[in-house]
């Protein structure tokens, strides 16, 4: 649980400062676009919507934070990593006291968040599912490679057309029949293992979780900036679009970097001090 909360939060505390700074200096100097304004009109600016994505409350009981809408998916996961170990000790602990707490904090937490995000908690346990399957047996359906592969593109076009959860839901059965796939290859090509152990894949998975949290605010915020000083790209078809969007990747690269250097590259420092004190006490 420490371990989980510290390497949430190290980022997440900094991300929601970054994200009010970033929208303010939006709003009042490079708004022509009139891109900041709905941020304040629906309320997702100010201490209310920054106190429920701290709590990761937000869709339950109010917005997503100014104009950080990737925070979405952060408010279903942190609840399912609460979620899942309460379920394991549900199904697998004797202690009948401890059973009965674990199914009390089950349903608190279920009745405290969006129906939704319990729903979808079916979808995060395939995950789960796919250690229970002997996955060398997918193997014995004829062409099963290509029919996945068709199956998966034709489920992720009908989750877009008919949104909900039916066709997410269905994205993810396909989707786990794949890795199943992939699981039961007898041999891997050295080619592709060497793609896979290539070290700067380490070094960006190292902040995916900073750039995934810090890239929308600062990258909206640079657009507006481009728009009103070098041109107006969203009609330009050349090759200076191409050219700005490239620089504004690595930018935002860079600035994810930054403050991943600051934070979360120290997330196993902190969470051992912080376990260490706690075994301390006890």
């Amino acid at each position: 649980m420490t371990k989980r909360v510290v390497r949430l939060y190290i980022v997440l505390i900094p991300a929601l400062f970054l994200t009010s700074m970033w929208d303010n200096i939006g709003h009042l100097f490079f708004n022509e676009l009139g891109t900041y304004d709905r941020f304040w009109e629906l309320y997702k600016e100010g201490l209310r919507a920054f106190f429920l994505n701290l709590f990761m409350l937000q869709h339950s009981y109010g917005p997503l934070f100014g104009s950080n809408d990737p925070l979405w998916s952060l408010a279903y996961e942190f609840w399912y990593y609460l979620m899942f170990p309460l379920l394991v000790q549900v199904l697998y602990m004797r202690n009948r006291f401890w059973k009965a707490v674990s199914i009390l904090a089950f349903v608190l937490i279920v009745t405290l968040i969006k129906k939704e995000i319990t729903l979808y908690f079916l979808i995060w346990l395939l995950g789960v599912g796919l250690w229970y399957i002997r996955s060398e047996n997918i193997l014995k359906i004829p062409y099963v490679g290509w029919f996945l592969t068709v199956l998966f593109v034709v489920s992720v076009a009908y989750s877009r057309y008919v949104s909900g959860f039916f066709g997410d839901f269905l994205v993810g059965i396909v989707f786990s029949g794949m890795i199943l796939f992939f699981m039961a290859q007898p041999k891997v090509s050295n080619k592709l293992v060497h793609v896979i152990n290539w070290r700067y894949n380490r070094f960006f998975a190292d902040f995916s979780y900073s750039l995934y949290l810090l890239h929308f605010p600062f990258m909206l915020l640079v657009a507006n900036i481009a728009f009103i000083y070098l041109r107006d790209f969203r009609k330009a078809t050349d090759g200076w679009n191409f050219v700005f969007f490239t620089f504004l990747i690595g930018l935002v690269y860079l600035y994810s970097y930054v403050v991943y250097w600051m934070t979360e590259r120290k997330t196993k420092e902190v969470t051992k001090k912080i376990v260490s004190g706690i075994c301390l006490k006890g």
